[in-house]
């Protein structure tokens, strides 16, 4: 939420600028989209373009990412693979 209010900071944690963010985002947004189940609730299509452009930027390992994003690290290879 903070970087979304700060867009310096937003293109320095993801490596892009938050209006070509948004263009790429509506670009792959339905084939990236998942639905939500009974049982649970789905990553956003925003989240999953965020957590593949950071570990893109970075390098970073799943289980390190999956402290910046709140979710398993397998849960982080899962979104990383299939949006990448």
């Amino acid at each position: 939420m903070e970087l979304n209010q700060c867009p310096e900071r937003f293109q320095s944690f993801y490596r892009i600028s938050k209006d070509c963010f948004t263009r790429l985002l509506n670009i792959i947004k339905p084939k990236i989209t998942k639905k939500n189940t009974n049982w649970r609730n789905c990553v956003s299509a925003e989240e999953r373009l965020l957590i593949t452009l950071r570990y893109s930027a970075t390098g970073s390992s799943f289980k390190s990412l999956q402290f910046y994003f709140l979710r398993g690290h397998k849960t982080i290879r899962k979104i990383v693979h299939h949006t990448a």
